[in-house]
C-alpha cells in the first residue's frame, strides 16, 4: 500500500482514561465516522503513559457497510497495545494494516484502559490510506 492521506477519528484527543476504565464514543469522546480505503487501511493508535504495568490497552473500532446510517454492534476491528509498550517520550504508536472490504465507514468505538495502575492521556487513532500494489 502506498500512503496518500491520513486523519484522525478524534478531532482533540481524549484527554485521560483513568487505570482499569472504558472510554466509549458518544459518551467521553466523539469519533468521527472516517471512510477507509475499499481494500486494506492503517490504523495507528496512540496514547501517552507513564511506563504501565502490561495491562492491555484495546482500540475497539465500529465498521458501517450502508454509509454509516447502521452499525456494527460488536468491535469490527480491535487493535491491542501492552501499556508499557516500548515509547518515544512516554508516546505509544502502534500501527496495524486491516481489511476494510465492503465497509463504507469506520469509527472509534472504546478505548479500553487495562492497565491497573496507570491512566493514559493523549488518547487517539488516525486512518491511512492509499493505494494496493
Amino acid at each position: 500500500m502506498s500512503y496518500r492521506n491520513h486523519e484522525a477519528f478524534l478531532a482533540t484527543a481524549e484527554a485521560s482514561i483513568a487505570a482499569a476504565a472504558t472510554a466509549t464514543n458518544g459518551t467521553e469522546f466523539t469519533s468521527k465516522s472516517l471512510p477507509p480505503d475499499p481494500n486494506q487501511a492503517l490504523i495507528t493508535v496512540i496514547f501517552t503513559t507513564a511506563g504501565g504495568d502490561g495491562g492491555s490497552v484495546d482500540f475497539e473500532f465500529q465498521a458501517s457497510y450502508d454509509g454509516g446510517t447502521t452499525w456494527t454492534t460488536t468491535d469490527f476491528i480491535k487493535i491491542s497495545v501492552a501499556s508499557d509498550e516500548d515509547a518515544d517520550s512516554n508516546v505509544v504508536r502502534h500501527s496495524t494494516i486491516v481489511d476494510t472490504a465492503g465497509v463504507s465507514r469506520l469509527r472509534l468505538w472504546k478505548v479500553k484502559n487495562g492497565d491497573g495502575v496507570t491512566a493514559i492521556t493523549s488518547v487517539n487513532a488516525v486512518l491511512s490510506w492509499g493505494h494496493m500494489y
